[in-house]
């Protein structure tokens, strides 16, 4: 059906850019930056975790909305809460099904805060209270 409504277009003299323009606006390129950088071996782990590479997403996107095309953003703000509508191609729909694709595959390994012994904390505490004592 796309296609025969292509010809008739091509017929009235409409030439055939395609839907999207002729650019990045996907961040597609940020996008295989990122896969480049997931490729590069790691001291301290066998595998990239997903909280590295979410770090280059947010450099990104703080780099795009400081010049001219930040100020394109707009911030609707009430009380305490705030919304921004921006047109940083890194929030929207295909490059977040990207990332989210990249955490499935990636993974993450969370280490989540141990519990104190009662005698160290009593240790702590005691440390902390003889520092008090002896300041100034």
């Amino acid at each position: 059906m796309c296609r025969k409504g292509l010809n008739i277009a091509a017929y009235l003299g409409f030439k055939d850019k395609g839907p999207f323009p002729v650019k990045d606006s996907f961040g597609m390129l940020a996008a295989i930056i990122i896969l480049q950088l997931s490729l590069k071996p790691r001291k301290d782990d066998t595998h990239l975790q997903f909280r590295s590479i979410r770090k280059f997403r947010s450099a990104v996107s703080n780099v795009y909305h400081m010049p001219i095309e930040g100020l394109k953003a707009r911030v609707m703000a009430k009380d305490t809460t705030k919304l921004m509508v921006t047109e940083c191609p890194k929030y929207g729909t295909w490059f977040k099904k990207f990332m989210t694709g990249c955490h499935k595959r990636m993974g993450e390994t969370v280490r989540p805060d141990r519990a104190l012994s009662s005698s160290n904390l009593v240790e702590i505490l005691n440390i902390m209270e003889e520092e008090w004592d002896t300041s100034p």
